[in-house]
């Protein structure tokens, strides 16, 4: 399973390259409980054409401390979606 840090840096990149077309941001959650933690990491994109707003698009990866194999493939799915839709490596 892919670590925060990993993920953070993941997320970096995708940010990055993302500068030159959209204005895009990374936000990065974390709540460790008595019982339960998790980390979130979401990078959200928006899309200008001239001032207003064409579209609106985000994708997260999500681990939980109970995190199992069937989380760690829907957050790959989800990301290489994200990935696709905006030419990214």
């Amino acid at each position: 399973m892919k670590t925060r840090k990993q993920v953070l840096a993941e997320f970096q990149r995708m940010q990055n390259q993302l500068c030159d077309k959209v204005r895009g941001f990374v936000v990065v959650q974390e709540h460790n409980g008595y019982d339960f933690a998790y980390w979130c990491i979401k990078i959200q994109v928006t899309t200008f054409k001239g001032l207003e707003i064409e579209a609106r698009d985000e994708v997260e990866w999500t681990h939980y401390s109970c995190q199992g194999e069937e989380n760690e493939r829907e957050n790959e799915a989800v990301l290489a979606e994200f990935k696709e839709k905006f030419n990214l490596k």
